[in-house]
C-alpha cells in the first residue's frame, strides 16, 4: 500500500472540500483561484470566480455556492437510507436556521437527486427584522426558499437523518482507512 488516499475516499472529499471553500491562492490583485473537482463542478465554479463570491439574490447565492454532500451515484449500505433517498423529491429541505447574525445551514435534495448543503449569511434576510425577531426572521427565510421552489413544508426528517448516516459511514471508513495505511 503507497501510504496515498484513495480518489473516492473520506480523506480525499474533505480535502476538495476544504479547498474549494477557500479557493484562492494569495491575498493580492491578480490572486489565483484554485478549485478541484469535475467538469460538471467547473461552471460552478468559473460563475463564484468571476462574481467573487458574491451573490446579488438568494437564488444565485444557493446555486453558485452550494456542493454535493451525497452524490446521486452513492451507494448507500443501509436500506432504511436507500427508501429515505426513494421517498425525497426535488427541493425537500433541512434548515438549521443559524439566527440574525450566524449562517443558516441549508441541506436539499436536487433536481439531479444529489444531497448538497449551502450555508446562507444573514445579509439574505437581517435588514427586515430586529434583535428578538428571529422567528419572523426564519419565517422569511422560509417564504423566500419557498418562492425559489423549495419545499418548506416538509419536516427534512430524511434528509437529516440520511445525511447523519452517511457522515458516520464516511467517518468509520476514513477510520478504517488511516488503520489500513499504517505499515508495520
Amino acid at each position: 500500500m503507497s501510504g496515498e488516499p484513495k480518489p473516492d475516499s473520506e480523506t480525499m472529499r474533505t480535502i476538495k472540500e476544504n479547498l474549494n471553500k477557500e479557493g484562492w491562492e494569495g491575498d493580492e490583485e491578480g490572486a489565483a483561484a484554485v478549485f478541484v473537482g469535475t467538469k460538471e463542478e467547473a461552471e460552478q465554479h468559473r460563475k463564484r470566480v468571476e462574481t467573487e463570491g458574491k451573490s446579488v439574490d438568494l437564488r444565485t447565492h444557493i446555486h453558485l455556492n452550494s456542493w454535493v454532500v451525497i452524490p446521486e451515484d452513492y451507494e448507500y449500505s443501509s436500506e432504511e437510507d436507500k427508501a429515505a433517498v426513494e421517498r425525497m423529491k426535488p427541493g425537500d429541505i433541512y434548515m438549521e436556521f443559524g439566527g440574525l447574525h450566524a449562517r443558516t445551514i441549508l441541506i436539499y435534495f436536487s433536481k439531479n437527486r444529489d444531497i448538497k448543503r449551502v450555508e446562507i449569511g444573514p445579509e439574505f434576510f437581517v435588514d427586515k427584522w430586529g434583535r428578538g425577531e428571529e422567528r419572523l426572521a426564519e419565517d422569511d427565510l422560509k417564504s423566500s426558499l419557498g418562492e425559489l421552489g423549495f419545499n418548506i413544508k416538509g419536516d427534512g426528517f430524511d434528509l437529516a437523518t440520511t445525511v447523519h448516516s452517511v457522515k458516520n459511514e464516511r467517518k468509520k471508513k476514513a477510520e478504517q482507512e488511516k488503520k489500513d495505511e499504517f505499515e508495520f
